[in-house]
């Protein structure tokens, strides 16, 4: 029966990935199977607090969906201009 309790509550073995100090199951924040703190529930980039619907995950950290598309998203000059635009000179354009 003990173990089944333990089991129920949580037993506080879980760290925090941002922290490192124990995660209990009342007040944990999950994101990728790693469960964190409600205060270390936020971007890494700009500090907002997430939750289930602006939060976006990579395999080593946790950031809102905004950041997520400026530090995970598509680089490169020209991205999304088509190629009418990069073809263009400035001769073209006068």
């Amino acid at each position: 029966m003990r173990n089944v309790l333990s089991g129920l509550r949580g037993n506080g073995n879980e760290r925090c990935p941002r922290c490192g100090d124990r995660v209990y199951h009342a007040e944990q924040r999950v994101a990728e199977g790693r469960r964190y703190h409600p205060t270390c529930y936020t971007c890494r980039v700009c500090g907002c607090s997430l939750n289930a619907t602006n939060v976006a995950s990579s395999p080593d950290e946790i950031y809102c969906t905004t950041c997520y598309g400026r530090v995970r998203g598509p680089r490169g000059y020209g991205f999304g201009l088509g190629k009418g635009v990069l073809s263009m000179t400035l001769t073209s354009l006068q």
